[in-house]
Protein backbone atom coordinates (compact mmCIF):
# COMPACT_ATOMS: atom_id res chain seq x y z
CA UNK A 1 0.00 0.00 0.00
CA UNK A 2 1.34 3.41 -0.99
CA UNK A 3 1.59 6.18 1.58
CA UNK A 4 0.89 9.84 0.77
CA UNK A 5 -1.85 12.30 0.05
CA UNK A 6 -4.36 12.10 -2.74
CA UNK A 7 -4.75 14.90 -5.23
CA UNK A 8 -8.11 15.83 -3.70
CA UNK A 9 -6.58 16.18 -0.23
CA UNK A 10 -3.77 18.40 -1.53
CA UNK A 11 -6.23 20.58 -3.46
CA UNK A 12 -8.42 20.85 -0.35
CA UNK A 13 -5.48 22.05 1.75
CA UNK A 14 -4.46 24.56 -0.93
CA UNK A 15 -8.03 25.87 -1.11
CA UNK A 16 -8.14 26.24 2.68
CA UNK A 17 -4.83 28.12 2.69
CA UNK A 18 -6.14 30.38 -0.08
CA UNK A 19 -9.22 31.25 1.97
CA UNK A 20 -7.09 32.02 5.03
CA UNK A 21 -4.84 34.32 2.98
CA UNK A 22 -7.82 36.13 1.42
CA UNK A 23 -9.32 36.72 4.87
CA UNK A 24 -6.06 37.74 6.57
CA UNK A 25 -4.50 40.05 3.95
CA UNK A 26 -6.81 43.08 4.41
CA UNK A 27 -6.19 42.97 8.15
CA UNK A 28 -2.43 42.77 7.69
CA UNK A 29 -2.44 45.63 5.19
CA UNK A 30 -4.55 47.79 7.54
CA UNK A 31 -2.29 46.99 10.49
CA UNK A 32 0.77 48.01 8.46
CA UNK A 33 -0.89 51.29 7.47
CA UNK A 34 -1.91 52.00 11.07
CA UNK A 35 1.63 51.26 12.31
CA UNK A 36 3.08 53.82 9.86
CA UNK A 37 0.54 56.44 10.98
CA UNK A 38 1.35 55.74 14.64
CA UNK A 39 5.06 56.08 13.93
CA UNK A 40 4.57 59.55 12.42
CA UNK A 41 2.24 60.61 15.25
CA UNK A 42 4.72 59.41 17.89
CA UNK A 43 7.57 61.25 16.15
CA UNK A 44 5.54 64.47 16.12
CA UNK A 45 4.77 63.99 19.82
CA UNK A 46 8.49 63.60 20.61
CA UNK A 47 9.38 66.79 18.73
CA UNK A 48 6.50 68.78 20.24
CA UNK A 49 7.31 67.60 23.77
CA UNK A 50 10.97 68.58 23.34
CA UNK A 51 9.90 71.96 21.97
CA UNK A 52 7.46 72.51 24.85
CA UNK A 53 10.19 71.65 27.36
CA UNK A 54 12.50 74.13 25.62
CA UNK A 55 9.75 76.77 25.67
CA UNK A 56 9.21 76.36 29.42
CA UNK A 57 12.89 76.21 30.42
CA UNK A 58 13.89 79.12 28.18
CA UNK A 59 10.75 81.11 29.15
CA UNK A 60 9.72 81.66 25.53
CA UNK A 61 6.14 82.72 24.94
CA UNK A 62 6.60 83.11 21.21
CA UNK A 63 9.24 82.80 18.52
CA UNK A 64 10.88 80.00 16.62
CA UNK A 65 13.33 77.27 17.46
CA UNK A 66 15.01 74.84 15.10
CA UNK A 67 15.28 71.11 15.55
CA UNK A 68 19.07 71.60 15.46
CA UNK A 69 18.80 73.87 18.51
CA UNK A 70 16.74 71.26 20.34
CA UNK A 71 19.48 68.73 19.62
CA UNK A 72 22.44 70.93 20.59
CA UNK A 73 20.70 72.09 23.78
CA UNK A 74 19.99 68.48 24.79
CA UNK A 75 16.22 68.38 24.33
CA UNK A 76 16.46 65.81 21.53
CA UNK A 77 18.90 62.99 20.92
CA UNK A 78 20.97 63.35 17.78
CA UNK A 79 20.50 59.65 16.97
CA UNK A 80 16.71 60.02 16.73
CA UNK A 81 15.44 58.67 13.41
CA UNK A 82 12.73 60.11 11.19
CA UNK A 83 9.72 57.85 10.58
CA UNK A 84 11.14 57.06 7.12
CA UNK A 85 14.39 55.83 8.71
CA UNK A 86 16.60 58.81 7.80
CA UNK A 87 18.72 60.57 10.39
CA UNK A 88 17.11 63.53 12.10
CA UNK A 89 20.06 65.65 10.97
CA UNK A 90 18.38 65.89 7.56
CA UNK A 91 15.76 68.22 9.09
CA UNK A 92 18.02 70.11 11.56
CA UNK A 93 17.23 73.50 10.03
CA UNK A 94 13.47 73.02 10.27
CA UNK A 95 11.95 75.84 12.31
CA UNK A 96 9.20 75.25 14.85
CA UNK A 97 6.93 78.15 15.72
CA UNK A 98 6.40 78.64 19.44
CA UNK A 99 3.15 80.26 20.50
CA UNK A 100 1.72 80.97 23.92
CA UNK A 101 -0.30 77.77 23.62
CA UNK A 102 2.76 75.63 22.80
CA UNK A 103 4.60 74.08 19.90
CA UNK A 104 2.95 72.55 16.90
CA UNK A 105 5.42 70.64 14.76
CA UNK A 106 3.91 68.31 12.18
CA UNK A 107 6.19 65.95 10.24
CA UNK A 108 4.72 64.61 7.04
CA UNK A 109 6.42 61.92 5.04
Amino acid sequence: MKKGFTLIEVLGILALLGVIIVVAMPTLIEDNKRAKENKVRDFNDIINTACDNYRVVESMNSGTVTIGTLITDGYLKSDLKLPNGNAISTINGTAITITSSGCNYNYSS
